[in-house]
């Protein structure tokens, strides 16, 4: 992304500032997704344990893609209602 900039990034301290904030925020993301890997990867070990997470993902996974959906179309009907 600094790479599209017309002034480099340590010209600016607000620019700087917001450059770290975004690669901080991708740190944060890498690490979630490492832990769901191991995650999925101890599942993949224990076959009790995959039963159990099978029977509440069945559940939990639905729930949460229309808890996500709902809150996505709340956040599409703001916006339009602002800009029109």
């Amino acid at each position: 992304m600094d790479r599209l900039l017309a002034v480099e990034p340590w010209s600016q301290r607000r620019l700087t500032t917001l450059l770290a904030a975004g690669a901080l925020l991708l740190n944060v993301v890498l690490v979630a997704v490492g832990v769901v890997a191991a995650a999925a990867l101890v599942v993949r070990r224990l076959p009790a344990l995959a039963r159990t997470a099978r029977l509440i993902g069945k559940v939990a996974v639905p729930v949460a893609l229309v808890v996500l959906a709902v809150k996505a179309g709340i956040d599409i009907w703001r916006d339009a209602a602002e800009i029109l």
